[in-house]
């Protein structure tokens, strides 16, 4: 069964993974980052080094570690369904 819903179950990861990587509401609204940085996600500490500490140099160092992890993701996501497509 396992060999029949890899291909939906690779695409529905990626998905998932593209789509819960920019996160920030939830991390700001309900804990703030914290405790600690336990709770913080790339998308919060973008906008904390930017507007709260005002390291902007670092937020652009982030924001582009952002887009290409996300840029990856969408690769792998192309690529598998370019794969499911052939098949």
């Amino acid at each position: 069964m396992l060999p029949a819903i890899r291909p939906v179950l690779g695409t529905t990861t990626l998905l998932a993974f593209i789509w819960t990587f920019n996160y920030f509401d939830l991390a700001y609204l309900l804990t703030n980052g914290g405790p600690g940085s336990s709770t913080t996600t790339l998308p919060f500490a973008i906008w904390e080094s930017a507007l709260k500490f005002n390291r902007f140099d670092q937020a652009a160092a982030y924001s582009v570690l952002s887009i290409a992890l996300t840029g990856i993701a969408i690769g792998f996501y192309l690529r598998a369904t370019r794969k499911h497509e052939a098949s």
